[in-house]
């Protein structure tokens, strides 16, 4: 188990058994392939579903492939499950996206997270998605 995987178990302890807990925090920025372990941790919490969520990541990784920059992701707990997905400019070293371009894939990804059924879905000041559960 990894050191955010722990952390993140902590922060929802009661869901395992453990008299540790937090309401409010987030992981560091995460690459996909750790962010889809990480929710999965949470088989479920109201209407979060882990393995869903995780599914989605995946997808948004998928759609936002590139050789330069990565797309992040962070979870966390601000009172229940809250994820928040930050995108690349660049997918190559030599190729920047486009204003229209970026926020077409943003909107698309944001149509992904929507089948997961957040309560909230919207842009963010910490990053260009975030999602919560309640």
């Amino acid at each position: 188990m990894t050191d955010t995987q722990k952390f993140v178990r902590y922060g929802f302890g009661e869901d395992f058994g453990l008299k540790t807990r937090s309401l409010n925090f987030t992981t560091e920025a995460m690459k996909a392939e750790e962010a889809i372990e990480v929710v999965k941790l949470i088989k479920s919490y109201n209407d979060f579903e882990g393995e869903k969520v995780a599914e989605a990541i995946k997808q948004i990784a998928n759609l936002w492939k590139s050789e330069h920059q990565q797309v992040t992701f962070e979870f966390g707990r601000e009172g229940s499950p809250v994820l928040y997905v930050s995108f690349p400019y660049w997918l190559k070293q030599d190729k920047k996206l486009n204003e229209t371009e970026r926020n077409y894939r943003i909107d698309l990804s944001k149509a992904i997270l929507q089948g997961t059924k957040p309560d909230e879905l919207d842009r963010s000041i910490r990053a260009d998605i975030r999602a919560w559960w309640d």
